[in-house]
């Protein structure tokens, strides 16, 4: 087990409450719904192996599955409303993504998974209309989370920046449920909200998001992609490229046997896996 799914772990199992969920991993334990989400959303994105949306902004939606799993579980809720749910989260996530770029401004994407998660528990956990605008409101305006996790010397957090969105949600529609206000009217578009302040008043497709109410169903959980492989999605091609000279080479190949590398990249890909130090065997 990584470190830091051990340390969550241990944490979580010391909080206990009437609202638990199963913390994963071979166990009967459970804890605190919240730290049930972070712990068991922490595994899920610590190997890497997910799937991934790209467009304006990047996002590795399957980050939302274990909130949403816990909140089915808590309230004793059928395969169908889990579905339900996950197509719902996953149809927000991706239009956010399409509707405009945090990255581009030094702002996390968890950002959006946030959004995008907080409808989904708030359907699940039998949220009106008023209740769900809050819960979303307080998941969206507290907790601006910046990409500085993702740069330089990588640490712990990395993977646990879309646990601790997934968390928050969890907390906003717990308060919301129990009529917890949270300034409901504009978290997105007000005088000091989401666009203004994370996209710096720029290029933001909003239509993209209030369309949502007139499309049949969600689809767009059908535009992901998975990853054949546990590493950084702009990454896939260069595994596939070691497998075939591995594979043409016929050995193992030994530092002594490389005498120089060469890779064509482009700008996404250099700044989000090469732009910074790292140390071998580091996890990215």
């Amino acid at each position: 087990m990584a470190e830091p799914v051990k340390i969550a772990r241990s944490v979580a199992k010391n909080h206990r409450s009437s609202v638990e969920a199963t913390l994963w991993g071979g166990t009967l334990d459970t804890s605190s719904i919240e730290w049930a989400v972070f712990t068991n959303a922490l595994m899920v994105r610590y190997l890497d192996y997910n799937d991934t949306y790209l467009s304006k902004e990047p996002l590795h939606p399957s980050d939302m599955i274990p909130a949403l799993l816990a909140a089915a579980e808590y309230r004793g809720l059928s395969g169908r409303d889990l579905i339900t749910a996950i197509a719902t989260s996953y149809e927000i996530g991706v239009r956010l993504c399409d509707a405009g770029s945090l990255r581009l401004h030094g702002w996390d994407h968890v950002n959006y998974i946030g959004i995008a998660v907080t409808a989904g528990l708030a359907k699940l956990m039998g949220l009106n209309e008023s209740e769900a605008l809050n819960a979303l409101s307080i998941a969206t305006v507290p907790h601006a989370a910046m990409r500085q996790s993702r740069v330089g010397e990588l640490s712990h957090w990395k993977a646990a920046a879309t646990a601790n969105s997934s968390r928050n949600a969890v907390f906003a529609v717990l308060l919301a449920r129990e009529g917890f206000t949270g300034g409901p009217d504009a978290p997105l578009k007000g005088e000091m909200g989401f666009i203004r302040q994370l996209l710096a008043g720029g290029e933001f497709n909003d239509k993209l998001i209030l369309d949502l109410g007139s499309i049949p169903s969600p689809k767009r959980i059908l535009d992901t992609y998975i990853k054949p492989y546990p590493v950084e999605y702009h990454a896939q091609s260069a595994v596939d490229a070691a497998r075939m000279i591995r594979q043409e080479y016929g050995k193992a190949i030994e530092p002594d046997d490389v005498e120089t590398i060469t890779i064509d990249t482009f700008k996404a890909a250099y700044d989000i896996i090469v732009k910074d130090p790292r140390e071998v065997g580091s996890k990215d």
